[in-house]
């Protein structure tokens, strides 16, 4: 993210910042004693300005996703797949939720500016037109402003 803040323009990344937050809550063994050292260097490397776009999406959806994936890659799909599915589940669900609560913070406090998509109740293609409508501004103000141009000089005969 360090370097995309340094150049101007939309940077979209697929695995944002909210899932990085969330993968380093769920992996640390004392997630509350961290957690706060984790927001606040979060806050330190958030560039000027910073849309999220949050896809929520209902539990059984999510189950349902982690059990097509063929690969057990993250350390939820192992948690699960060692058969510690409550407390897998459990502890996904309240890293979770301190995610969202510093997001909300971090939004309130106009550190960025967070959009929810609710993927059970939201067609694709008005997803599509949200996030578009919310970046849309954003990139507006990104772009160069046209450097003025002086007026002509014309020589008049005399």
């Amino acid at each position: 993210m360090r370097r995309c803040v340094a150049r101007p323009g939309v940077h979209v990344f697929d695995e944002g910042l909210l899932q990085g937050l969330w993968s380093a809550g769920y992996e640390a063994r004392a997630q509350h004693e961290v957690w706060p050292e984790l927001v606040r260097r979060l806050e330190e490397l958030l560039p000027p300005r910073l849309v999220v776009v949050v896809m929520d999406a209902a539990p059984a959806q999510v189950r349902q996703r982690l059990q097509r994936r063929e690969i057990a890659a993250s350390r939820l799909d192992r948690d699960l797949a060692l058969g510690e599915r409550d407390a897998a589940w459990l502890r996904a669900a309240a890293v979770w939720d301190d995610v969202m609560a510093a997001a909300l913070r971090l939004a309130a406090a106009h550190r960025l500016t967070l959009h929810r998509i609710h993927t059970d109740r939201d067609r694709p293609e008005d997803a599509a037109a949200a996030i578009a409508a919310f970046i849309r501004p954003e990139s507006a103000s990104l772009r160069p402003k046209p450097v003025p141009v002086p007026p002509a000089i014309v020589a008049r005969p005399e």
